[in-house]
């Protein structure tokens, strides 16, 4: 799942692999990897059904939030805000 959306006017793009569990952020030229298969924190949060990441710097902060459907499997609910401004949403697997 990729999405792409702005942050103050420089592009950028989420990408999550429900595969491998992979999430990263990039904003510009800089990349922020946010959950790695390599990570044992990344196995745990596998049973959760909200997940919510924070990244950003002084001047703005990004947030992504994952909400996956309780009881059967089916497409994930994915918002990013910047700056508590809500810039893109999408479904998807």
């Amino acid at each position: 799942m990729r999405i792409e959306f702005d942050v103050a006017g420089a592009p950028a793009e989420f990408s999550w692999s429900g595969a491998t569990g992979r999430v990263e952020l990039r904003v510009g030229d800089d990349a922020i990897l946010l959950e790695s298969p390599l990570w044992l924190s990344t196995h745990y949060r596998a049973v959760r059904t909200v997940h919510v990441w924070h990244a950003g710097d002084v001047e703005h902060v990004v947030e992504l939030v994952k909400v996956k459907p309780k009881l059967k499997p089916g497409p994930c609910a994915f918002t990013i805000s910047v700056d508590s401004t809500v810039v893109a949403q999408a479904v998807g697997m």
